[in-house]
């Protein structure tokens, strides 16, 4: 099973891909300095390709630290 690319990463870049994307390889994004994934609100997102052919994860999408959380209601 193959997970595909699991997209590019907002404000962050590539820190380890086992350099496959089948079921067990692993490809960990760090968010620039200052950022952090706005879902995870983690400054590194590790994601595993799993069995079903999905990713652990999405890519991470970081923002600012201090914008984490501004228009949450």
């Amino acid at each position: 099973m193959d997970c595909g690319y699991p997209g590019n990463a907002t404000n962050a870049s590539i820190a380890h891909n086992s350099g496959s994307t089948t079921v067990g390889s692993s490809i960990a994004y760090i968010c620039d300095w200052g950022y952090y994934d706005e879902e995870t609100r983690a400054r590194s997102v590790y994601l595993i390709c799993q069995d079903n052919g999905q990713w652990s994860n999405p890519a991470p999408n970081c923002v600012r630290k201090y914008l984490i959380g501004l228009f949450s209601s």
